[in-house]
C-alpha cells in the first residue's frame, strides 16, 4: 500500500505542473493577442437615463474586453459640434458630427493610435472572443470596411449600422473627406443629412466615392458573422418575415433565416435588450443561444485532468 501510494505522488506533481504550464501559456497567448489589437469603439447615444444605463451595461458586458478606447457621443460630449435634434431622422447628421469629432480627436495629426474603429449601437451584443479573433485576421493598413453587407436599391453597397469596422487606413481617408467642406459629392454634411436615419447608407456612399467598399465578412460556408437581428429572429424560419424585416431579404447578399443564417464564428448580434442579458451567447447544436459561460475545449481538458488527478489521490 505504501509503495502504491508513493508511486502516485510523482504523477500527481507532474500533472499539476503540466496544468500550470498550460494555463500560463494560454494566459500569455491571450494577453499577446489582445495587446496587439487596438480598437477604438464609437457609440452614439442620447442623454436619457435609459441610455446612461445601457452605456454602463455595454461597458461591463463587452466593451471593457474589446475596446482599447470607448467613446459614447451625445449632446454633452466635449469637443463635438452639437447642431442636431435627438430624432431618428437626424441620425445620419449626428454620425457625421460624431465622425468629425473622432477624426479630430484621434487621427487629425496623422498618428495611428488604433488599428480599427468599431461603430456599434446600444443594443449591439458583441461575441468578444470571435470579434477579436476575426479582426486579428485583418490588416489595418488595408482599406477595410467590414460589417453585414447590403446593397441599396440604388446600387450602393454598404455595411449595416448594427456594427461595422473601419481599419485605421480607411478611417484616415474617410476622416479627411468629411473634414473638407465639400459643396458637392457624397461626403459632406448635406449628403449625410439627406439620408435621415440611414447613417450606415450615408457612410457607405461616402466610402464608395473614395473607392472603399464593404469587405466580405461571411464565412467559408456563406454564413454571416455580423447579424442585424437577435438570435431568436435570425433562427426563425417557420413564419413569414414581417414587413419591417422584408428589406433584409431584398438588400442582403445572404438573406437566410434559420439554420443557414449565422456563422459559428459570429461576432455581433443586434436588437437585443441588454438590460435582460444575464448570460453569454454560446454556439451549441449548430445555433446561437443564451446559456452559461462556455468553456473552451482546452479549459475543459484542464478541469478533467485536475478532476481525475484529485480522484486518484
Amino acid at each position: 500500500m505504501e509503495a502504491h501510494a508513493g508511486s502516485r505522488r510523482p504523477f500527481r506533481r507532474r500533472t499539476w505542473v503540466r496544468l500550470i504550464l498550460v494555463c500560463f501559456v494560454t494566459f500569455l497567448c491571450s494577453r499577446t493577442t489582445n495587446s496587439r489589437l487596438k480598437i477604438l469603439c464609437v457609440i452614439s447615444r442620447s442623454t436619457s437615463l435609459k441610455d446612461a444605463e445601457l452605456s454602463s451595461i455595454v461597458r461591463r458586458l463587452w466593451a471593457r474586453d474589446v475596446c482599447t478606447a470607448l467613446e459614447f457621443v451625445d449632446e454633452n460630449t466635449f469637443g463635438a459640434i452639437i447642431d442636431w435634434n435627438e430624432t431618428s431622422q437626424t441620425l445620419a447628421k449626428k454620425m457625421f458630427r460624431t465622425y468629425r469629432f473622432i477624426y479630430t480627436k484621434y487621427f487629425s495629426d496623422g498618428t495611428i493610435l488604433y488599428d480599427f474603429v468599431f461603430k456599434a449601437d446600444l443594443d449591439t451584443y458583441v461575441v468578444k472572443d470571435n470579434f477579436k479573433l476575426y479582426l486579428a485576421e485583418l490588416n489595418p493598413a488595408e482599406p477595410i470596411y467590414a460589417g453585414k453587407q447590403f446593397v441599396h436599391f440604388d446600387g450602393t453597397p454598404f455595411a449595416a449600422g448594427a456594427g461595422y469596422v473601419m481599419s485605421s487606413r480607411t478611417f484616415l481617408e474617410f476622416g479627411k473627406q468629411i473634414q473638407i467642406n465639400h459643396t458637392e459629392g457624397l461626403c459632406n454634411e448635406n449628403a449625410f443629412h439627406a439620408q435621415g436615419n440611414a447613417e450606415d447608407l450615408a457612410t457607405g456612399k461616402c466610402l464608395g466615392q473614395i473607392g472603399i467598399f464593404p469587405h466580405n465578412t461571411r464565412d467559408m460556408h456563406g454564413k454571416e458573422r455580423f447579424m442585424v437581428f437577435n438570435p431568436t429572429t435570425m433562427y426563425d424560419d417557420t413564419q413569414n418575415v414581417d414587413q419591417n424585416q422584408e428589406w433584409y431579404r431584398i438588400f442582403s447578399f445572404n438573406g437566410e433565416f434559420g439554420e443557414r443564417c449565422c456563422s459559428e464564428r459570429a461576432v455581433i448580434f443586434h436588437h437585443i435588450d441588454l438590460t435582460t442579458v444575464h448570460s453569454r451567447l454560446v454556439y451549441s447544436a449548430q445555433r446561437w443561444k443564451w446559456g452559461r459561460s462556455h468553456e473552451s475545449t482546452q479549459e475543459k481538458n484542464i478541469q478533467q485532468l485536475a478532476y481525475h488527478d484529485m480522484a486518484a489521490s
